[in-house]
């Protein structure tokens, strides 16, 4: 079976004079893979050109947890609509999702909608290997 691949192209504003006013960058890529798995090699290959900008501007594909994070790391501002809840409890609109809660980072403690706090707070894996935070109440 032959694989397919797919195309990605980045626009990159830049607002300097004498720079561009954009970037296109084409990374190519296995067809079935996800969007978010592009981000981190495109900066990389950006980085290495030192043309890392102050915002990347993405599509809906783009935005995940891990590439947000990271993109404040390198003091840039990717841009885009991050995905909507999926969890059961929002689509039931049963029980709490997890923006209903309060977590104070620092403290390592949530908070539930109804003032309970949380009992343990343990820094683990899921079984793809993800750094996952269990708290239970």
């Amino acid at each position: 079976m032959e694989t397919g691949h797919w195309y990605r192209a980045g626009r990159l504003p830049y607002c300097d004079e004498d720079a561009p006013h954009f970037i296109t960058h084409i990374l190519t890529s296995v067809a079935p893979g996800p969007d978010y798995a592009a981000i981190e090699p495109i900066h990389q290959a950006l980085a290495d050109k030192d043309l890392l900008p102050a915002e990347h501007l993405v599509d809906a594909g783009y935005p995940d947890a891990d590439s947000l994070v990271a993109s404040q790391a390198q003091d840039m501002d990717l841009v885009g609509p991050v995905p909507t809840n999926q969890h059961w409890q929002q689509r039931a609109q049963e029980g709490f999702d997890i923006a209903s809660f309060h977590v104070d980072w620092e403290a390592k403690v949530a908070t539930c909608p109804q003032g309970q706090t949380s009992r343990t707070w343990s820094a683990t894996h899921d079984t793809r290997g993800n750094a996952i935070i269990n708290i239970r109440f």
